[in-house]
Parts: C-alpha cells; sequence; structure tokens
C-alpha cells in the first residue's frame, strides 16, 4: 500500500507503529520513508539530496566523528535510527492535516517540507540537528531541532508519539474522515488541472483557473459550494507553489472526463473545425465494435472511448511523440568528460588514508566487514579512477573477499558466467576507494609486446634523423604505480603470452629484455586482479568459445579466487526499478520471471545467449519509452523484449527465447 494518500499514510503508521519488536518497526518505518521518498523524487529533489551529501560534514567523510555511505537515499535511509523515522512520518502526517483545506496536495506538500528538515539536519548539523553523544557522528542523524522541544530526547519522543497516535487511532474514525476529503479534493483539484494543461496547450491563453473550474463542475455536477472550496484551494497553491502543468500526466480515467469536456469545441489548432461527436454505446454492439477494433489495431486499441480520445488528439499525440523523441535522444547522448591528461601532464599525486570496509562501500556495520581499506586522496581528480554508480548493489560475499585481496595485495581471479557482474565488483571497489584501475581486454590477438612493450622508430624534431625508442606496455605502467591492473576475460590469452606475468604475479617487478634488461620494480600499492568464464581450464560449459587451457603455473600465483554469481531476483529487481522508475510492479515481475527461465536455459546450454544485468535494466528502460508511444504495455513489452534480447540471438535461440516469453507473459511459468 503506497502512503499516497492520508488514509493510507494512517494505516501505514498504525501497522509499524504497533509492532513491539524494534528491529521489525524500524525495517517498516524506514521502507515507509523510502515510500514516500519516491512518490516526490524528481531532479530537483536529486540535485537537493547530492548537495546535502557533499555538504555534510558527517556523512561523506572518514574521520573520527563521520561516517562514510553510498552517495544515494538508500544508503541514508537504511542509517536513520527508529526515533528518525517515527517522528519523520509523524510530522508529515501532522502537517497534512494543518494544510487540509488550504493546499490541495496537503499531504504532498507536507511531504516535501518534511524532507527538506530532513536534508536540512545531514547539511547542517551544528544549526539544524539534534545532539546524540551515542552516535558516531555525536548527532542522532536525520533528526532536525525543530522535531523536537528540550528537554525531552528524539526517543522519548518517539516513544511518546506512538503511544499517543495508537490512543487516537483506537477512539477515533477522523483521520480516516480527513484522509477522505483530503483524497476527494486532490481528484478535483487534478481534474481542474487536467482542463487547463489542455487550454494552454491549444493556444495563448491566460486565466485564473476560474473556466477550468466552471467546465470541471459542469462535467462532474458539482453544487456551488464544492466549487468554491476547489476554486480557493487552487487560488492558495498558486499563491504558494504553482504547480508545473507540462510535468503533469494526467490519469486515464481523467482524460476521459477532459474528452467530455472538450467534446464540443477543437481543442487542437490542427483538429476538423467540427468535433468529433461522443458515443454512447454499450450492449452487443459496443462488444462487436471492440473486437474488431482490437483486431484491427493488433491489440493497440481495445475500446471505444480510447479510439475517441485518440481522433479528438491526434495532433497533440503526434506533438507529444516528437517531444518524446527529442527528450529520448538528449538523454542518450552521452555527457562529455574531459578526464585525459596532457602528454607533458604528470598524474596527480596523492595520499593513502584508511577507514572501515563498510563505510568505504557504503554498507551497513557489520562483523565482517569491520577493518581497514585505503582511501586514496589526490591533490585532483585522477583520471583513471572509474566513475561511482550509486545504484550498484555489493553483494557481502563477494565484496570481502575482494577487499581482501585488494588490501592484502593477494592476487584475484574471478570468475563466474559472463554479466554476472565480476568486472563492475572491482571497478565499484575502486571508485569507493578512489583507486586507478589500467583495464585490460585480453584475446588471442594480445602478445608479449603488448604487454611489456617494444622498440618503435621516431623522427626527432630538432635533428630530422630517424631514432628507435622502447615504447613501455601496459604491464610495466600498471605495476609501476598505484593502479589496479584489471585483466578481463584472462582465459581467452595465449598461454605462452600469460608466462610473461610470472614475475609480477610474485610481486618481483619485471625484466625488460626489449629495454636493456630493465627490471621494473613493484608499486607498494599495485594490485592484479583477472576475470574470466572459466576457471583456466577450457569451456566446461560448452558456452564460451575462445577459452584456452592455462597454464597451471600461471593459475597457482592467484591465491584468492572469487565465484561470482548472478544477482539474486530481489537485487534484481531493485535494480531495475531505480533504472527504469515509473515501471509496474506487473511488468516487472513479468521481466523477471522472464530472466529466471533464459538463465536457467543457457546455463544448461539449451541457448547460447546470456542475459546481464545491462540487458535487464535496457529492457525496462526500452519499456518505459515504447508505453510512451504506444499506450499499451503489452505490445511495448514485447517491443523491448524483441529489440533487446530477441532480435540478437541465432534462429534456434530465438524459437526458445519466444516460447519463455510468451509463456511467461500469460503468466503460466
Amino acid at each position: 500500500m503506497k502512503p499516497d494518500t492520508t488514509r493510507n499514510l494512517s494505516l501505514r503508521m498504525i501497522e509499524a507503529f504497533s509492532d513491539e519488536y524494534s528491529a521489525s518497526r524500524r525495517l517498516k518505518l524506514r521502507t515507509l520513508v523510502w515510500d514516500m521518498w519516491t512518490q516526490i523524487h524528481d531532479d530537483d529533489w536529486g540535485k537537493a539530496f547530492l548537495n546535502a551529501y557533499n555538504e555534510s560534514p558527517i556523512i561523506n567523510g572518514t574521520g573520527a566523528d563521520q561516517i562514510k555511505i553510498r552517495p544515494s537515499f538508500a544508503a541514508l535511509r537504511d542509517c536513520l535510527s527508529d526515533a528518525t523515522c517515527t517522528v519523520f512520518v509523524a510530522w508529515v502526517h501532522e502537517l497534512s492535516y494543518k494544510n487540509n483545506l488550504e493546499h490541495p496536495r496537503a499531504l504532498e506538500q507536507a511531504t516535501k517540507q518534511t524532507f527538506q528538515m530532513l536534508l536540512d539536519a545531514i547539511e547542517k548539523p551544528a544549526h539544524y540537528g539534534v545532539d546524540n553523544p551515542k552516535s558516531k557522528t555525536n548527532y542522532e542523524l536525520g533528526f532536525n531541532i525543530g522535531w523536537i522541544e528540550p528537554p525531552n530526547s528524539p526517543k522519548q519522543l518517539a516513544r511518546t508519539v506512538r503511544e499517543e497516535f495508537i490512543n487516537t487511532w483506537n477512539n477515533t474514525d477522523e483521520p480516516m474522515e480527513k484522509g477522505e476529503q483530503a483524497e476527494s479534493l486532490s481528484q478535483a483539484i487534478d481534474i481542474v488541472d487536467a482542463i487547463e494543461k489542455r487550454h494552454r496547450e491549444n493556444g495563448p491563453y491566460e486565466t485564473d483557473y476560474t473556466l477550468s473550474v466552471t467546465q470541471a463542475g459542469d462535467a462532474e455536477g458539482w453544487d456551488i459550494k464544492t466549487r468554491k472550496i476547489v476554486a480557493s484551494a487552487i487560488a492558495g497553491r498558486e499563491h504558494e507553489s504553482p504547480r508545473n502543468l507540462d510535468e503533469y500526466e494526467p490519469s486515464e480515467e481523467i482524460d476521459q472526463i477532459v474528452a467530455r469536456v472538450f467534446s464540443d469545441a477543437g481543442t487542437v489548432k490542427e483538429a476538423e473545425d467540427k468535433a468529433m461527436p461522443t458515443f454512447d454505446i454499450e450492449g452487443p454492439l459496443k462488444a462487436s465494435l471492440e473486437g474488431l477494433l482490437t483486431a484491427a489495431t493488433d491489440g493497440v486499441i481495445t475500446d471505444v472511448g480510447l479510439l475517441q480520445r485518440l481522433l479528438t488528439e491526434g495532433a497533440e499525440a503526434k506533438s507529444k511523440a516528437k517531444e518524446l523523441e527529442s527528450a529520448v535522444a538528449r538523454t542518450a547522448r552521452p555527457a562529455v568528460r574531459n578526464i585525459e591528461s596532457s602528454e607533458d601532464k604528470e598524474l596527480p599525486k596523492g595520499d593513502v588514508k584508511y577507514a572501515k570496509a563498510y563505510d568505504a562501500m557504503g554498507m551497513r556495520k557489520r562483523s565482517a566487514l569491520d577493518f581497514d581499506v585505503p582511501m586514496f586522496e589526490w591533490e585532483h581528480p585522477h583520471p583513471m579512477v572509474p566513475e561511482l554508480d550509486s545504484a550498484y548493489i555489493f553483494r557481502p560475499e563477494s565484496t570481502l573477499k575482494a577487499l581482501i585481496g585488494l588490501t592484502k595485495g593477494v592476487n584475484t581471479y574471478a570468475v563466474g558466467h559472463t554479466g554476472s557482474g565480476k568486472t563492475t565488483l572491482f571497478l565499484q571497489i575502486a571508485s569507493r576507494l578512489n583507486w586507478p584501475v589500467i583495464r585490460v581486454n585480453f584475446d588471442s590477438e594480445i602478445t608479449r609486446l603488448d604487454l611489456v612493450g617494444r622498440d618503435v622508430l621516431k623522427v626527432c624534431p630538432t635533428s630530422g634523423v630517424t631514432v628507435s625508442e622502447f615504447v613501455e606496455g601496459v604491464l610495466p605502467t600498471a605495476i609501476a604505480g598505484p593502479f589496479i591492473l584489471l585483466c578481463d576475460e584472462v582465459d581467452r590469452v595465449r598461454p605462452e603470452v600469460s608466462y610473461v606475468f610470472q614475475r609480477a604475479l610474485e610481486d618481483q617487478g619485471i625484466l625488460l629484455n626489449e629495454d636493456g634488461g630493465r627490471l621494473v620494480s613493484p608499486h607498494d600499492w599495485h594490485r592484479i586482479v583477472a576475470t574470466a568464464n572459466t576457471v583456466g581450464q577450457g569451456d566446461e560449459y560448452g558456452l564460451y568459445q575462445g577459452a584456452r587451457h592455462q597454464s597451471q603455473a600461471f593459475l597457482d600465483r592467484f591465491t584468492n579466487w572469487i565465484e561470482i554469481d548472478y544477482l539474486s531476483r530481489k537485487d534484481e529487481m531493485r535494480l531495475l526499478k531505480e533504472k527504469a522508475p515509473g515501471i509496474g510492479d506487473n511488468v516487472a515481475n513479468t521481466i523477471m520471471s522472464y530472466v529466471h527461465e533464459h538463465r536457467a536455459a543457457f546455463v544448461n546450454a539449451e541457448i547460447l545467449q546470456p542475459i546481464s544485468a545491462r540487458a535487464i535494466e535496457q529492457l525496462g528502460v526500452q519499456f518505459i519509452t515504447y508505453k510512451s508511444l504506444l499506450d499499451n504495455e503489452d505490445k511495448a513489452l514485447k517491443m523491448a523484449f524483441d529489440s533487446v534480447v530477441l532480435v540478437r540471438g541465432n534462429a534456434q535461440d530465438r524459437a526458445v527465447m519466444t516460447g519463455l516469453f510468451d509463456r511467461v507473459s500469460r503468466g503460466t511459468s
């Protein structure tokens, strides 16, 4: 149940407050806070959080009175105490009632106001926070001083709030009645806003909402009192926090009301002079007509009301499609990042400090990660530090093994199916430790000279004489500096080439015979990590053509082995919803059911095509794009499946994948 109305918020609060076990109560409250955040979250709120995160003296550092968390609200949520969450939701609840008549979206406004207070307490705890000597940061994280009156402590206040709310709930039905009022008023405001939006889209139009309120009242049969309340609520909202109608997307139910309002007038400049008539078709005739529509449009249009709306708004829909197409193109365009240093500019100097592993990774405190890991600090941004992905999900066991290998200087070999996240694990660890990475993708064409270096002929710019100059390869460069050498797909390299790693893997540096026997000594902070689909004994699955048998002498020098499997369904579902915001639970479940079936077929060698987290993300993103254009979820999901998964497969794989998709789409898997 989403806390999208005061009624639903009350029900969620009573469910959490009535839980006598603090751990499960805290989990319910954190989930409630998260749901409230997702309802208001947009680009502006994302920027507001990042600003608070970057400016905060307590959650973005490694000092004795600081904690280090990921720059995401999900990470902050997992650090909020029972007291903070309790008083937060109670404050939202109280504000929503105080603003009920003056603000049509009382709950939304109250939620935003309270989240701003929470972010203020994070960004400037000395001004807005509440002391807690038992906390590492010396503050009750996120608790705003405006929520409390001394000498109460946050815990005391939270206990009082829970008791009073439960007693009030058991003795009165008033909160339910107010919730119904707020929900009804919000619905009326949405109808007026949808009509107002249509007026503005049709051309030059200036109004104080009076015409839209009148048209909405006529369409819905509101009495004079209701119209005055709605008009007053809109006037108050527009005075304090005007709504951006360009970003407002009415529901299908409200769209039908708007269609009725504009059925007797041209609503689009390009529309016919005479508007489409309204149809009142019921019974067998309606069923027959809708059957013909479904068959003729391949399921895109299934009812008469949708057809009438599409005809009335045809020109407008084309305009919206073009705008969406432009927006998608802008989104797909990569941002320009100038990360390369010029040839005469050295890489930045830096220092190494230490932090607890759980703080560095932004994970909750646990004994398994209660050890120190190096954190690099550079005088200016290092161009070889990977980009941080705040949505990345760390798995505790594989993260622990990887951190042990990097911290202790043990050569690490990560093995797993394609798309399981082997390379990404080390890149995201490095991004949080600020550790530069040199990544090499191995294949059968890699030679010794590619790795150690070679002589090249150059023309001296002053004398014009051609001279020979030794240019180092990737291996001496990587081990001579504080770099993680990430050897991707190392099982594809030819065995005789891998012997060049022998000395480096023994931490003895590398001897460059090609450069007069020069010895490159290893840097204290260089590390070597390998990833592969096999354990170096050839293609045991029959899925990875080109995987070679590697020398046991080479493999024996890797003494930290990590087997990485795919994320759990729960974690991949969370990742899908973060990467494709707005995707519904039904579609998300269908996608994850297909992924489960696809991977089972892949592991059993029924198909040769894998499916990775990247593909899951794209299934969600492309579904959202197609749905906005087609207004048909089934068709949009099928097109996303074709684009991301089906078309890249061979004929045999396509037959199997189509069968799997059809089965999960029908819900019979």
